[in-house]
């Protein structure tokens, strides 16, 4: 049985990738948009969700606006 091992990022790295705040990172995570592991007490990010993010062109703003509906939801 082959099992492959997901590459992890940590905080400041996807930060720098996505060109996003931690504030952001945080309402992706809450979202449900953004997959993390908590290891050791430091969540760690898919680097395949990351780089999905940034391939679609996702800027920082546009990030932020796809978030504020889905935190909407959770709120109501």
């Amino acid at each position: 049985m082959s099992s492959q091992n997901p590459i992890l990022v940590d905080d400041r790295q996807a930060q720098t990738l996505l060109c996003a705040s931690r504030s952001t990172l945080y309402r992706l995570r809450r979202a449900g948009l953004l997959r993390c592991v908590n290891i050791g007490g430091a969540l760690r990010y898919h680097l395949s969700d990351i780089e999905k993010m940034a391939s679609s062109g996702a800027s920082s703003r546009s990030l932020q606006s796809a978030v504020r509906p889905s935190i909407a939801a959770l709120d109501a």
